[in-house]
């Protein structure tokens, strides 16, 4: 949830971007129009003075150089980035485990490590002894965690010998992986240091994989490039535009298809070459009566062997003859391309900033409002007026969306608005949780010290319910309302709330705020039909539930103030939702037990603490929960 200060900001970003000098946009590609066929023009008159081979061949090499000299700064930046992440995420992961950190924090800093780095495929720790595990990032859904265990394989342990002989992060051998023998992999290690005693607690490896490089290798593309790509040492392919991973990890370029590849090492017979090295890395070959202009650039530093950066251009696609006039029209052409170009950076310059709107658009399409900025200012008038709208949408959704329960939201979106029904019988889990002793506390704490407590108590138990698909209904005091199987349903909603109580009970054990201040923590489930949906008014609606099983949960609690200490933590459950869970085999019966204000008693059960073995019998397993973790 942003903060005042941080609302504060976005206005304060939108009043300073009125300080700009803006343009229109209409003014701003006339001007650039103009100003771009002026210099066309000059240049297809001087062109025309040269030579008809010059003329045919300078534009197409310049051009060709600047798309490859940008082409292998992005390739630079892209596996720098790598490396910086891989030096920063080493010395984190250096201290954590100084300070000894345990695998689930060690787990949470490799996710946030990769999260924030998109072009890395996976982030790896090692130990000295070769297990460890790896953070791997999946096409969809969240990050995969895998533990690992090296320590038979030979050949990792001399890929760690090789790493412990560096002194600093070094890249290593593109090597395959088993699960993706198609694909190589480039990666960079970096050996741990300990920042007290100098000692080696392990490795870390962040890697790349061939594949998104070729990814990254079509979105570069762009006319009147045929292809881009990068090779890995003299004669192999690392990244290519249709590499598909079918002919190997690496092939040979002997190996390719495309016979333009192909023709840089093995020229096919009776093949023509002029001007086989125009300057440098340049050259222009006859491939298949295709006249060809290569142009490749180094990468040292990323791998063993250097990588090669590269891209080749047909000059038929842009019409060179061999006659003069026909040279003079290439050369036309040409510009036109260049100037293709230059548009293609400038409307990038302005799409940038739509595409900014548009992802805080779809970002508040989402209710995903914590990590979001302020839309950046713009020089161009219209798009600067539209970023201080998105800002003051923001601003707004911000203030209101404290007051809405997100999860709530983003599951009624999931919902088909056709199959959606504003309200309906439905079985559900409901929760009551209630703070015993915390009225006579809250008369001797002052305003803001209840408040401190109160949000803190509900974050707790808002982060349990949360994690097992439950919906957050309200708080009543210092007491938490809540359910499951709705609005998404869930045929597992009594063992989920289970779950969620067990959490509970973890999150509590010998809590210094049931300790300290003398209070206990009730719980009380129970598994009943109820009225679900949209409930109150034109003017306010709440989705919420009403009925009888909403009653008996909260009378559990009223029974959970008689069933334990003062400083504990008490779960009730209701035998409907016992039933339903399965759970007869880790409850404890306390018979039948009357109810304020009901005229039958109700069978009800405690939930005792499970301990993470008792967890493990097979008891437990008759019980549809899975396997809790250590918090």
């Amino acid at each position: 949830m942003r903060s005042a200060g941080q609302i504060g900001r976005v206005k304060g970003n939108c009043n300073q971007s009125r300080k700009h000098y803006r343009i229109g946009l209409g003014l701003l590609l006339t001007g650039g129009s103009v100003a771009f066929v002026s210099a066309v023009t000059v240049i297809m008159v001087l062109f025309a003075l040269v030579s008809a081979r010059e003329a045919a061949i300078e534009p197409l090499r310049q051009g060709t150089r600047l798309f490859v000299d940008a082409l292998a700064a992005r390739i630079h930046d892209h596996l720098r980035t790598a490396e910086s992440q891989g030096d920063f995420i080493s010395g984190v992961v250096a201290r954590d485990l100084a300070d000894g950190a345990d695998a689930a924090q060690l787990t949470r800093t490799l996710a946030a490590s990769l999260a924030a780095a998109p072009q890395v495929a996976s982030i790896v720790y090692l130990r000295p002894d070769l297990t460890g595990l790896e953070v791997r990032r999946e096409p969809s859904g969240p990050a995969r965690v895998q533990i690992l265990d090296l320590s038979g394989d030979a050949e990792a342990h001399r890929y760690a010998r090789e790493v412990r002989a560096q002194e600093e992060g070094s890249w290593g051998q593109p090597f395959t992986l088993a699960r993706s023998p198609g694909l190589a992999v480039l990666n960079y290690r970096v050996p741990l240091r300990d920042p007290h005693d100098g000692a080696e607690p392990g490795m870390i490896v962040v890697t790349l994989r061939s594949d998104r490089l070729s990814r990254f290798m079509r979105e570069l593309s762009a006319p009147p490039v045929r292809a881009a790509f990068i090779l890995y040492g003299s004669d192999r392919v690392l990244a290519y535009p249709d590499f598909d991973g079918s002919m190997g990890s690496m092939p040979k370029l002997a190996e390719m298809r495309d016979p333009a590849l192909r023709a840089l090492v093995r020229p096919a017979p009776g093949e023509s070459f002029f001007g086989e090295r125009l300057d440098g890395a340049l050259t222009l070959r006859h491939v298949d009566g295709r006249q060809l202009l290569y142009l490749l650039r180094d990468l040292p530093g990323f791998a063993p062997e250097p990588l090669w950066v590269g891209a080749y251009v047909d000059l038929n696609d842009v019409g060179v003859g061999s006659d003069r006039f026909y040279m003079i029209a290439m050369v036309g052409l040409s510009i036109v391309v260049a100037a293709a170009v230059m548009a293609a950076l400038l409307a990038r310059r302005l799409t940038s900033s739509i595409r900014n709107l548009a992802d805080i658009a779809a970002a508040i399409g989402r209710v995903e409002l914590d990590e979001l900025r302020p839309p950046r200012a713009s020089r161009v008038r219209e798009l600067d007026e539209l970023a201080r709208a998105f800002a003051l949408s923001l601003r707004t959704f911000s203030a209101f969306a404290t007051y809405v329960p997100r999860q709530l939201v983003r599951q009624l979106l999931a919902i088909d608005p056709a199959a959606r029904q504003p309200s309906e019988q439905r079985e559900l889990t409901v929760m009551f949780t209630d703070l015993s002793g915390f009225s006579r506390l809250a008369e001797r704490l002052s305003a803001e010290a209840t408040a401190r407590l109160l949000n803190d108590h509900f974050r707790r138990l808002t982060a349990c319910i949360v994690a097992e698909g439950g919906t957050v209904d309200k708080f009543l005091g210092d007491a938490v309302m809540a359910f499951w199987g709705a609005p998404e349903r869930q045929a597992d909603h009594a063992a989920r709330a289970i779950r969620a109580a067990l959490a509970m009970q973890e999150a509590y054990q010998d809590d210094p705020l049931l300790r300290d201040h003398g209070l206990g923590l009730r719980i009380g489930l129970h598994t009943g039909t109820v009225l679900v949906g949209d409930i109150g008014t034109a003017e306010r609606l709440n989705y919420t539930i009403v009925g009888d099983a909403v009653n008996v949960a909260a009378r559990l609690v009223d029974l959970g103030h008689h069933a334990g200490g003062g400083s504990d933590v008490v779960v009730l459950l209701s035998e409907t939702t016992v039933r339903a869970a399965g759970a007869q085999a880790i409850v404890e019966d306390l018979g039948d037990q009357a109810m304020r204000g009901r005229f039958r008693a109700e069978r009800v059960y405690r939930l005792p603490r499970l301990s993470l073995p008792q967890r493990r019998s097979p008891a437990a397993i008759e019980l549809p929960i899975r396997e809790m973790k250590q918090s």
